[in-house]
């Protein structure tokens, strides 16, 4: 049986979650590898996606579950990465920043957990 200790512990551990998944790493920017974003869509693709891995590697802290079911462009620099964890999903979205001198930016990233029914 829970008791109200049981439930702040739970409570503090899904804050902590949530300020950990977005701390840190906002704004951040990084330099690719050579000019990719004067290639091809595709080059492109593959350098956002790995600046987004290596940024979930610092920042996602879930263990356990399927790991990684998808990752998938939704719009313009904008990625949706599903993790599969054992009664949810947890996506999260990558809403990045691309300059001229081809430095990645996070403009915002977004943590939230999908039941499969509710897809």
């Amino acid at each position: 049986m829970l008791n109200a200790k049981h439930y702040l512990v739970i409570f503090l551990w899904v804050i902590a979650l949530s300020n950990i998944a977005c701390a840190g790493t906002i704004g951040k920017q990084v330099m690719a590898s050579d000019s990719f974003c004067q290639q091809a869509s595709l080059k492109k693709s593959q350098e956002l996606i790995r600046f987004i891995l290596n940024d979930m590697s610092e920042t996602y802290i879930e263990v356990g579950g399927g790991g990684i079911t998808a990752i998938k462009l939704t719009a313009t620099n904008t990625f949706v990465v599903s993790v599969s964890q054992e009664e949810r999903i947890d996506q999260i979205t990558y809403e990045l920043d691309v300059d001229g001198n081809c430095n990645i930016k996070i403009l915002k990233r977004d943590v939230t957990a999908v039941t499969p029914w509710q897809k």
